[in-house]
């Protein structure tokens, strides 16, 4: 129903959208009660960043000059990963701000100057995992570039990579005295043989998950059961495959087998014959735990 305006409403101009002095007054305590997303502090801006997905803060970023710059943020962008080819690209890339707490980076191929590289990864700690190294020839790196790069990420898999035994020496000790413990090792073809069983057994224990190949010395594989019973350590996934343990004593297989929450073993079927790497003692003993 429309009922007719009362005498006392004064008609006047507002600057709302209403001309009748009651609307305008209910129209000033609208836009007062409403708040530009402009006046929000940075701080808060940054938290809402944080929670949108890569393409979403992509979008974001597009915004305008103001959303441009609170979106651009170093630490907003860690989940991103830059493709470097070249030492040039660490120079290119880096230069955006937004690049500047990048985690990972990805290689297409082996780089021609690769200890120039590598000393170029060291100058930004927070990279913590690299893709593409494998089948690497690391052989003509100095030593302490080399584990300098490979003992700091989170997870090292250098397949059929060729390193140095004085290299692997100093690998596995920067390993085995992260404070961080690595989140996955996978030991392939290293060369392994005639490394200290106790500095390999060190850094071996001292990840989450271990992958384990070829392994050419009875005693690291001695030395990393061992030190898996001795020691409380952070390794809980174990996987081996490549190298027969029946020579191992049973009990101390079991034992340390036992320690962890998840071991796969290999099984290989040769010429309708099935091959364990564990013997049926130690299996044995690893059952009855």
């Amino acid at each position: 129903h429309f009922y007719k305006r009362p005498k006392h409403w004064e008609t006047r101009k507002a600057e709302g959208p209403y001309r009748y002095w009651p609307f305008k007054v209910l129209w000033k305590e609208i836009m007062m009660s409403t708040t530009d997303i402009s006046i929000l502090p940075r701080e808060l801006f940054s938290q809402i960043f944080s929670l949108l997905p890569p393409e979403d803060l992509k979008s974001a970023s597009l915004v305008c000059k103001l959303w441009e710059d609170m979106a651009g943020e170093p630490k907003l962008w860690t989940w991103a990963v830059v493709a470097i080819n070249t030492r040039g690209d660490f120079k290119k890339k880096f230069k955006v701000s937004r690049l500047g707490q990048i985690k990972t980076i990805r290689f297409k191929r082996q780089p021609k100057l690769l200890e120039k590289l590598l000393q170029a990864v060291l100058a930004y700690p927070t990279i913590k995992k690299i893709y593409g190294m494998k089948n690497w020839d690391f052989r003509s790196v100095e030593p302490s570039v080399v584990a300098g790069v490979l003992g700091r990420i989170d997870e090292l898999d250098t397949s059929n990579s060729l390193l140095t035994k004085s290299q692997l020496d100093l690998v596995y000790s920067v390993i085995s005295k992260k404070e961080q413990p690595m989140k996955k090792l996978s030991v392939y073809v290293w060369g392994v043989d005639g490394l200290n069983p106790d500095v390999v057994a060190s850094a071996a224990t001292n990840v989450k998950e271990l992958e384990l190949g070829c392994w050419c010395d009875e005693d690291q594989v001695k030395a990393l059961l061992m030190k898996i019973v001795e020691k409380d350590g952070p390794l809980a996934k174990l996987k081996m495959y490549g190298k027969s343990l029946h020579s191992i004593d049973p009990d101390l297989v079991g034992r340390a087998l036992n320690r962890l929450e998840e071991v796969q073993v290999e099984v290989e079927v040769m010429y309708g014959s099935v091959y364990s790497r564990l013997s049926l003692d130690q299996v044995t003993a690893v059952l009855k735990g």
